[in-house]
């Protein structure tokens, strides 16, 4: 049996020494991004979103699309993220469209990729190169 999100905590230590202990809001945080209206926000939340994308998207490519969704940026670390995603699109979605959701590792920075600059560049260009992304 698992244990309800309100006799789960968790303590953490901040760089400065001292300890915070967190409780349900290791659900509720995480919750808004399915459930917006659950902390009273607007929008749609990341399954409606997904569900929009697709619709704009011409039918012969959306199963395609539901085969490869990547996950990308710091909220889809949340533990459970991509199950709960998952759980959610097979819920609204017919059954015949099977999901394939990928997370990759270093998924946090994914946003940033297009502003990444090597090494060799940068001693190429100098900050020029910099300045410009």
């Amino acid at each position: 049996m698992q244990d309800k999100p309100e006799n789960l905590s968790r303590e953490y230590i901040l760089p400065d020494g001292r300890s915070v202990t967190v409780g349900d809001q290791l659900f509720r945080a995480p919750e808004a991004l399915f459930a917006p209206r659950e902390v009273e926000a607007q929008g749609p939340g990341v399954v409606g979103m997904v569900l929009r994308s697709l619709a704009r998207c011409s039918s012969r490519i959306q199963l395609d699309i539901l085969r490869n969704v990547v996950l990308s940026g710091g909220s889809t670390l949340f533990q459970g993220f991509k199950e709960r995603l998952l759980k959610d699109l097979q819920a609204a979605i017919p059954s015949i469209a099977p999901v394939k959701i990928f997370s990759p590792e270093n998924r946090i920075l994914t946003a940033f990729r297009n502003m990444w600059i090597t090494r060799e560049d940068y001693y190429e260009v100098g900050e020029h190169k910099v300045k410009d992304i």
